[in-house]
């Protein structure tokens, strides 16, 4: 699992984590729940491999259908993200353009 976290540009921690980050999920099975006491007590979210390798093949995260450690937990409030262009506020302005190819041409 080392090698497939690493490759899909995720960092491999090599002791289980005991503190809070955000982006931060804990790869498991049910059998080692247990050893997962430290992730658990600091609320991050522990998933299943199923999790990490659909993901990877669907190229998008879905955690809730492969926790392990039941529904989300609270967790410590997050610096709120920065505004990018796009949340701005300069809404749309006129119908959408038309794809590629799907114009009629005139002659």
């Amino acid at each position: 699992m080392k090698d497939i976290i690493q490759c899909s540009g995720g960092v491999f921690l090599p002791h289980m984590p005991r503190t809070y980050k955000n982006k931060r999920i804990v790869i498991s099975c049910p059998e080692d729940l247990p050893r997962c006491r430290p992730a658990r007590s600091a609320r991050l979210p522990i998933a299943s491999t199923e999790f990490l390798l659909t993901g990877i093949l669907q190229q998008a995260l879905d955690l809730p259908p492969y926790r392990l450690d039941g529904p989300p937990a609270p967790h410590p409030p997050s610096a709120p993200a920065p505004a990018t262009r796009a949340s701005k506020g300069k809404g749309a302005s006129g119908p959408a353009p038309a794809p590629p190819g799907s114009a009629k041409r005139r002659r």
